[in-house]
């Protein structure tokens, strides 16, 4: 009898799905985790909203859906209710650590330093098995000045998740802030070991280049563009990697194409300008772009690259 009712449920479901209407506000249309979940799954901001709110008319204590909602809220700058949003969040779901690191991050955006760290510590002392919540307040700690007591919260991070390579990569970058480069090296690539995503790769390419490994730095960067040929800022990175180790022509090809795909790159020209200048092309360097300027010719040129 059970199986018959849900196969005409399922047949019901689907004959309102054929018609154009959502299976899931059909089956759920006064469910609140089910029009919160709809929430996260579009890609249209008035729409999410909508949904956030259907939800918490239904279940104004629906922690998840305040949450969402807090967070859409500051990303339109709409911070005021954002916060009221991620406080009640925190009201009826005290143990959901995402939200304390949300509510932690705006306060800190708007330099409310002890609001915010007051968040991070009731935060960890009611979820002490986060390591998301244990990096973010390394973050938080680093931004406001405090990077010895940071290392202590991405270490208890990793304690808690082995695996957690932006703890990693936050070490490194961490370490490399204070010239401890060889610390640094060591966390970026224990990261690189979890993950070989650009942001992982980049900045153990840029620490390279910028300790003189320039063939580290070189196959680094080869392979964050074979990851993301589109790119500009990675491929600009390898382009001056290769004028800085001599190999003109490749560089030159490369900041030809980003310059081609990308018109108001005025870094590509600086760089061209650089190159055309070390092999005394004087007369390629006043290349036309159309109202963009073009840096002159040094008889020394640098090549800069920027760390991530």
């Amino acid at each position: 009898m059970l199986a018959t009712c849900k196969c005409k449920l399922v047949k019901i479901a689907l004959k309102k799905l054929q018609a154009g209407t959502h299976i899931h506000t059909f089956l759920y249309k006064q469910h609140s985790s089910a029009l919160n979940n709809l929430g996260t799954l579009t890609t249209n901001a008035t729409a999410a909203e909508e949904y956030y709110r259907k939800a918490l008319a239904i279940s104004p204590q629906h922690s998840r859906a305040l949450f969402n909602l807090g967070n859409l809220l500051r990303t339109q700058g709409r911070n005021e209710e954002a916060e009221l949003r991620l406080k009640e969040s925190i009201l009826y779901g005290p143990y959901f650590a995402d939200a304390y690191s949300s509510l932690g991050s705006l306060l800190a955006d708007q330099k409310r330093q002890q609001e915010a760290e007051e968040v991070y510590v009731t935060g960890i002392k009611n979820c002490p098995d986060s390591s998301d919540l244990q990096n973010n307040y390394g973050v938080f700690l680093v931004d406001f000045g405090a990077p010895q007591k940071a290392v202590s919260h991405y270490l208890l991070a990793l304690q808690l998740r082995p695996n957690h390579h932006v703890a990693m990569l936050n070490l490194g970058r961490l370490y490399r802030s204070l010239n401890q480069n060889r610390e640094a090296e060591k966390w970026y690539k224990k990261a690189l070991q979890i993950s070989r995503d650009i942001d992982v790769i980049t900045p153990l390419g840029a620490l390279y280049y910028n300790t003189g490994k320039h063939d580290e730095a070189l196959r680094l960067y080869k392979e964050a563009v074979g990851l993301h040929p589109e790119n500009v800022q990675i491929c600009l990175s390898l382009a001056q990697v290769q004028a800085v180790m001599g190999q003109s022509n490749e560089a030159e090809t490369l900041a030809h194409r980003i310059a081609a795909e990308t018109p108001d790159c005025i870094e590509c020209y600086r760089l061209l300008s650089a190159i055309y200048s070390k092999q005394e092309k004087y007369t390629k360097v006043n290349i036309n772009q159309d109202s963009q300027p073009v840096p002159q010719p040094h008889t020394q040129p640098t090549i800069s690259l920027r760390i991530p």
